[in-house]
């Protein structure tokens, strides 16, 4: 839908043009995440074939204001991964790129770093399968500087990225509720001001967007179809 994407661009252009696009550090935070979208499919007649009713919402959100930079729907078949891939160009060089659980892998990584996109991933220690960080866990170190797997062969293939192994800043994060993640960055910032971005992951775990035909006011999550909202989880 251009015009829905050109009037999406018009208000982030004017929002910034009248500074209430916050920055952090002088950097726009910029998260990713996607959930899914199942619209309604009603018994009605139709002049053109119906959506499927499993879908995938992926946005590129600014936390800090509030704001959607990008939206796109996609199949369910489509990774996560594969969704940022092609929102990459909506980023600008003074953003920073937040990445929850399940988007980091090494080619991922180094496709980032190659093409010099700031970026800031959480990782839970339960689930990381990079021996970098595992070693920096039992480290005992709240921050170092690594060097992660070296990408697969077929996913420098498939992706397109340099096969050389990333290397990272890795700090140690532990939430208020004695949770420790790690969080690879290329960010030279000191560990505490990496925090507040883990705390921004948080808070935006917690954000649920609503899209709902014809209402604007809230209404408990309870009450909310699954058709009817998406959360970033």
């Amino acid at each position: 839908m251009p015009a829905l994407s050109w009037f999406n661009d018009w208000v982030i252009d004017r929002a910034q043009a009248a500074s209430n696009v916050l920055r952090w550090r002088g950097l726009r935070l910029v998260a990713a995440d996607a959930s899914v979208l199942m619209p309604a499919i009603r018994k009605c007649h139709r002049t053109r074939f119906a959506a499927s009713g499993d879908q995938r919402l992926f946005a590129l959100y600014l936390p800090d204001s509030e704001l959607t930079l990008h939206a796109s729907v996609h199949g369910a078949d489509t990774s996560e991964r594969a969704m940022l891939m092609q929102a990459l160009d909506c980023l600008g060089p003074d953003d920073v790129l937040l990445l929850d659980r399940g988007y980091p892998a090494a080619w991922l990584v180094s496709l980032l770093c190659e093409r010099g996109i700031r970026f800031c991933m959480r990782c839970d220690k339960e689930v990381t399968g990079w021996s970098a960080v595992k070693q920096f866990l039992r480290s005992g170190a709240a921050q170092a500087q690594v060097t992660l797997n070296a990408p697969s062969a077929q996913d420098v293939q498939d992706w397109g990225c340099s096969p050389d192994a990333p290397q990272v800043r890795l700090v140690r994060n532990v939430s208020a509720n004695a949770r420790v993640r790690v969080m690879p960055s290329v960010l030279l910032f000191v560990g505490d001001v990496l925090a507040a971005i883990s705390h921004t992951l948080d808070l935006l775990r917690r954000t649920t967007c609503r899209i709902t035909a014809g209402r604007s006011s809230p209404r408990p999550k309870s009450h909310v179809k699954p058709h009817a909202r998406y959360a970033y989880k």
